[in-house]
Order: C-alpha cells, then structure tokens, then sequence
C-alpha cells in the first residue's frame, strides 16, 4: 500500500503485484505441465494412463489457483477527496471494474484489523467503517507490518476528521 497527496485530498493505492507474480508462475508452470501430458512431451507414449489422469487433475488445480491468485486481488484505489467530500474505493481486476462513493458524512472512521492466516501470521487491513456500522475492507490483501498499516490508516482517519471540521 501506498498513501501519498494529490492535489484534492489522499490517495491509498494498493497493487498486489506480488501476488499476481506468483499466479502467473502457478498457471505457468501448470500450462506446462497440461501441454505435456496432452501430448507434448516426447515420451508421451511411454506415460501410464493412470500417470496422465493424476498429472491432468494436478496441472488443472495448479492452473485454478494462479488464475485465482490473480482475479482474487484487483488494484484497489482509495480517495479521499476534500474538495468533493467523498470517499471512493476503485477495483479493477482483469475482468472488471468496480467504484463505490461515499460522502464524508457517512463514514464513521477507517480502523485496522488483524486477521490470522493458518500458519497463525498476522495480517493487518484497513477497514472504512460507515456510520450505519458496515464495514469494509479497503484492499483485497492485508499488509504484514502492522506500523504501516497504522500508519495509513492514522493518515486517513486524521486527513478525514480534518475534512468534517472544514465541512462543519
């Protein structure tokens, strides 16, 4: 995640190019494997059946997680926006753009969470909490150093509490 100052008010830019380096590798490597066992390796004719059905299903579930990996993790663009006194969060992802606004008054804070993955690692979100209550998470990653994190998130919440006492 990245924060810096435009002209209008902050921007948190999220690109999870890490992520989706680590898909291409999967389907990759997995389309290697697929191209091979329908025929283009050269000892095709000496693979079991059984060997082709196993590397089939396995090259297949390699592919399904790197194309996941990176459908799962669009760019995510947050501004806050004084001179308008919105808050919109863009997505795009490979197949599809997505853009929610909100005005000023209707978001309550921006807060951090942790989330533990299965290894028990922690991952800190940012979260824009509206004054009804919902909440949402402002990227589809989580960043592993938690001051980061709060660092944005304090970043925000005080360029937010500053933009209502103007609007006020």
């Amino acid at each position: 995640m990245k924060i810096k100052k435009t002209a209008d008010g902050l921007q948190v830019k999220h690109t999870p190019g890490c992520i989706w380096i680590l898909g291409g590798f999967f389907f990759v490597i997995g389309a290697i494997f697929l191209y091979g066992l329908l025929g283009g390796f050269t000892n095709y004719n000496e693979i079991e059946t059984w060997e082709i059905a196993v590397g089939l299903f396995i090259s297949i579930a390699v592919i399904s997680v790197g194309i996941w990996q990176i459908l799962a993790h669009p760019i995510t663009v947050t501004s806050v926006n004084g001179r308008e006194k919105s808050i919109v969060i863009f997505e795009r992802g490979f197949f599809y753009k997505q853009k929610r606004t909100f005005r000023l008054a209707e978001v309550s804070n921006f807060e951090l969470i942790e989330e533990k993955d299965s290894d028990n690692d922690s991952f800190y979100y940012i979260i824009l909490r509206s004054n009804k209550g919902e909440k949402l998470k402002i990227s589809s990653s989580g960043a592993q150093v938690e001051d980061y994190a709060l660092e944005i998130k304090d970043e925000l919440n005080r360029y937010l509490q500053k933009e209502k006492l103007l609007d006020n």
